[in-house]
């Protein structure tokens, strides 16, 4: 009820589960795309249960690919079901629990961490000894590195301190909870460490379901459904590494009361409330340490997290701060049929009302950045890296972005999901029925409780005009309160129609063929999520960034706020400041909505034929068709503009970069390009449309007031398009008492501009301009897929004895091959070529060359065991650009001729099956055993290169799907497991 979002009750509590894929009838019509129903299993007026176990364990499975180890899983799986009367022919009842639980050591990790050698000032042994060739045995080059102090620059002779350091005492505090050293794992003293992440997960479902007869015309039921999940985090004294995974303990619980009352045999209804309630609890382990345990100065909004990226070692992680998200929903529904003649009328409506609660510390405790560049360039940074462990011992934190903390995120969403609809089945003839419905859903976007939230007016910020709420906030950022801002910070839009038509034909007239097709315009309501972000800018949760100053030291683990550009802690700050306490700095990113924002609508479009052949056997042709206008993509307002050329003598040229302000830079080298990565903010558009703003009181108001590029300040816009074919082809035998079979292919075509994002805080398409750049295959555009699913059954009667038939009778085999041709992924740059810090750059595709390697893949690592895709047919688009060219590249800001998943991973084969007998007890009682193989002939199905999520557009150099990697075009993982066996026995009664 309502459309939400469960988990689903496990099989044995169920009675029904059917999907409807397209052409939703108006009733159901509240979201676009597929509809799963679940029927819950009801008490009857006979005792009826069971009871069960799945056993799963690594002893007899498969080791995956790329493993060097087995599984070491161990998965228990049981519960049981009972129903039946309570009063004889009135009242029944049912209830189901099951209980899962896992349990399994994951893949060793290594790290790299401060040894012993290291702490007593000797770093010859980690880094080699300069001058030395071949000195460093801890790298695979084998070059030694020359270290220098972090702190005054002085440079190590023979990479040792004269005599010990003295150490950063928080590094030295932290130091302590790092993993021991192996002598035996690390033979040359390098600093490395192994160590598996524990992991075990549990899961409990119970449901219960009431249904009460209250009369021939009246039945009242009443469902209750609790999950609950647990995957917890963990925190070692003696191992703080294991706390980058993160946890999330979730319970899950749904009521409804149902009644359906019958005026007359034609005139029946409906009526339901719900409740949803889901509750999510992530992060780190309760006991786990934050900064302020190492005695560092920083005010701590949560007591247990800390979030270090190191390069040798990382600890904690972005998604593991600690959070708690909280979704309510309430709904009332009422549903009339009316039989009238050779109509079916249904008419109704219904009045859901959400909330959404967040209060995620995000980077409330801090993250710290150590990038080993003060002990490869001293006390100013640089481009030469030394070695991370040392900066981190000496506390200096990177320069480019070393701390940074923000207040708590936080959101309190409210709104209303109505809907009204009628709907009309007439049965022209007996073999011609039509439909025709009409569907009423205005979208109400949501509003926070406590009014957070952003406008951004473009007219305003050129103007230099600032918000009367919050007078310091940064021209054009307008919040509720100022004139003509509402709530929901963009209209609601409330002329939303979805009509939708069918038909269903028979020809012949026999009942064994069947045309039907069906059209329908639909709107989708957006999540809550979507603009989420929304209510998180400034000064609502802002996120500050200290950096290092041209006459600062480096900024000081122990005290990061002590020196730099601030000198002083911002934090703690209220969660909705006054005024006179709200804090705006320089490249804040903010995340707006238009001022009208549309949601996306879809007209979808259906044809099938089928075909009722003899012996039981049916086949079916069906072909799917629909385009969505306004899906919602992430807009970058705010990235760098590439101005082409050089500069000329005495800074003369390149028009357009911001040389006053507090973004300003000096002019360029004569011929030295005007656009390069080191002046991107002062190429950022709002900050070239208004430089050096400011307020009455002189605080900065200007276009540095927002963090450009695109992961920075974004619009929600709703430009984005898609549109899906399919044909599914299916043959069917319906289960007889020997077997059934359903084989079925389908070939699909999915285009779009940017796949589901969710939650839209930055942009993945390429050239935000032109958003035509992008479109191309969707993530899940799977081209073929093949299914064949048999179950057969054994049954001799004939000429066979008792024993003969109790030894061959009542067998159940039951196999399934799953055929899918390979998922579409995107070759990104890895660098910046365009110049204008989106990050989504695409190379270009050397004409001529195939840019499949077409090897076979083994085990072992590198680049001809793993290459899937050539790097001989990728090239920059800046290749044959040189520091030499004249003129500058000409190639820069440019983009590659490589369109948006152009490539597709391996094809995929799994082949799964299970075997089971049944044994009668009794009349009513039977116990069935089974054994169940997935992945039967243990064959490897590869992710493609970029080891990434569908349709993500990786742009970092770590990506292999990005051509700056060092491992570019390899695979390195698996998408299914290797073979897994479970046994289950299950009593029925």
């Amino acid at each position: 009820m309502g459309n939400g979002n469960l988990p689903y009750p496990f099989p044995d509590a169920v009675s029904e589960f059917s999907v409807e894929s397209t052409d939703l009838g108006a009733q159901d019509g509240g979201h676009v795309g597929g509809m799963v129903n679940v029927v819950t299993k009801s008490g009857t007026d006979r005792y009826h249960g069971e009871a069960f176990e799945f056993i799963r364990n690594n002893y007899i499975d498969a080791t995956n690919f790329f493993s060097s180890t087995p599984d070491t899983l161990h998965q228990n799986q049981y519960g049981g079901t009972f129903g039946g009367p309570i009063l004889r022919n009135k009242l029944f009842a049912f209830a189901a629990y099951q209980r899962w639980q896992a349990d399994q050591s994951q893949s060793n990790t290594q790290a790299t961490v401060p040894t012993a050698q290291d702490l007593t000032g000797n770093w010859s042994a980690t880094d080699g000894t300069p001058g030395i060739s071949g000195s460093n045995a801890c790298n695979s080059t084998h070059a030694p590195i020359q270290l220098v102090d972090p702190l005054t620059g002085t440079k190590l002779a023979g990479n040792q301190y004269a005599t010990a350091p003295t150490y950063n005492a928080s590094a030295l505090a932290l130091q302590a909870y790092l993993p021991a050293i192996n002598p035996a794992l690390d033979p040359n003293n390098c600093g490395f460490v192994f160590y598996a992440i524990p992991y075990k997960v549990t899961d409990n479902q119970f449901v219960t379901r009431v249904d009460y007869t209250v009369s021939p015309k009246q039945n009242i039921y009443g469902r209750y459904f609790v999950d609950g999940y647990q995957f917890p985090a963990y925190f070692d004294k003696n191992n703080i590494l294991i706390t980058t995974q993160s946890g999330n303990i979730q319970r899950v619980q749904t009521f409804t009361l149902g009644d359906a009352y019958t005026f007359s045999p034609k005139f029946v209804n409906a009526a339901h409330i719900s409740i949803l309630r889901r509750v999510n609890d992530r992060g780190y382990a309760p006991n786990d340490i934050n900064a302020a345990t190492l005695g560092v100065d920083v005010y701590q909004s949560v007591p247990n997290g800390l979030q270090m990226s190191e390069g040798k070692f990382t600890i904690g992680g972005g998604t593991n701060s600690v959070a708690h998200f909280n979704d309510n929903t309430a709904s009332i529904d009422d549903d009339v049929t009316w039989i009238k003649g050779k109509h079916q009328i249904a008419f109704g409506g219904e009045w859901v009302q959400n909330q959404l609660n967040i209060g995620n510390a995000y980077e409330g405790n801090g993250i710290f950045t150590f990038n080993g560049e003060y002990s490869g360039s001293g006390p100013k940074g640089g481009n030469t890296i030394g070695d991370q462990n040392l900066d981190f011992l000496m506390g200096t934190l990177g320069s480019s972005s070393p701390f940074q903390q923000s207040k708590q995120q936080q959101n309190a969403l409210r709104g209303p999901i109505p809907s009204l609809y009628v709907q009309d089945t007439y049965h022209a003839t007996p073999g011609l029925t039509l439909v025709g419905g009409l569907r009423y859903g205005p979208n109400v976007m949501p509003h926070d409780y406590f009014n957070r939230g952003v406008v951004f007016n473009q007219a305003d910020f050129v103007a230099n005009k600032t918000s009367s709420v919050y007078p310091n906030a940064p021209a054009g950022t307008l919040y509720y309160g100022d004139p003509g801002v509402t709530r929901q910070f963009t209209n609601n839009s409330w002329g939303q129609f979805s009509p939708n038509v069918g038909i269903s034909f028979d020809p012949v007239g026999n009942g064994k063929t069947v045309l039907r097709a069906g059209g329908a315009l639909m709107f989708d309501n957006p999540a809550f999520f979507t603009s989420q972000r929304n209510q998180q800018n400034p000064p609502f949760a802002t996120a500050v960034t200290n950096t290092q100053t041209s006459s600062s030291g480096p900024v000081l683990l122990s005290a990061p706020w002590s020196q730099g550009a601030i000198t002083s802690s911002p934090f703690p700050q209220p969660a909705v400041p006054s005024p006179s306490q709200a804090l705006f700095f320089a490249q804040s990113q903010f995340i707006v909505m238009p001022q009208q924002f549309k949601p996306a609508y879809t007209i979808q479009w259906t044809l099938s034929v089928q075909r009722e052949l003899s012996r039981g056997w049916q086949a079916t042709i069906d072909y799917i068709g629909n385009t969505t206008r306004h899906d919602p993509v992430g807009y970058p307002f705010d990235p760098a503009v590439f101005i082409p050329g050089v500069w000329g003598p005495g800074g003369t040229g390149c028009a357009g970069i911001v040389t006053t302000g507090p973004a300003a830079v000096k002019p360029g080298a004569a011929n030295g390009n005007c656009s390069t990565t080191g002046n991107e903010t002062s190429r950022f558009l709002l900050t070239q449309e208004n430089p050096a703003g400011t307020n009455s009181a002189g605080k900065a108001t200007g276009g540095n007031q927002y963090e450009g590029s695109g992961s920075g300040s974004v619009i929600i816009d709703d430009e984005a398009t898609s549109n899906y074919h399919g044909l599914i082809a299916s043959i069917q035998h319906r289960m007889s008492n020997t077997f059934s079979l359903l084989g079925n292919w389908t070939w699909s075509k999915c285009l779009n501009i940017e796949d589901a994002q969710g939650d839209l805080a930055s942009t993945t398409v390429e050239n935000p301009n032109n958003l035509a750049m992008d479109y191309g295959p969707c993530g899940s555009d799977y081209r073929h897929i093949e299914n064949v699913v048999l179950v057969a059954k054994s049954g001799f009667n004939n000429q066979l004895n008792r024993v003969e038939k109790l030894v061959v009778n009542d067998w159940e085999l039951a196999p399934l091959i799953h055929i899918q041709s390979g998922q579409p992924f995107t070759v990104t740059a890895g660098q910046d070529n365009s110049l204008t810090d989106v990050g989504n750059d695409r190379p270009n595709l050397v004409p001529g060359v195939n840019p499949y390697a077409e090897a076979k893949f083994r085990k072992a690592a590198g680049e001809a065991n793993r290459e899937y895709l050539n790097p001989a047919a990728f090239a920059q688009v800046t290749a044959t650009c040189t520091s030499t060219t004249t003129g500058g590249c000409p190639y820069l800001g440019t983009y590659g001729n490589i369109s948006k998943n152009s490539f597709r991973g391996p094809d995929a084969l799994q082949f799964d099956a299970q075997i089971s007998r049944i044994f009668t007890i009794h009349e009513n009682w039977s116990t069935t055993f089974r054994l169940e193989a997935f992945n039967v002939l243990n064959h490897p199905d590869f992710n493609p290169p970029s080891g990434a999520t569908t349709g993500s557009l990786a742009a970092s150099s770590g990506s292999a799907a990005a051509l700056t990697s060092s491992t570019f075009g390899q695979v390195s993982s698996t998408f299914n497991q290797a073979r897994v066996f479970q046994g289950s026995v299950k009593l029925n009664f």
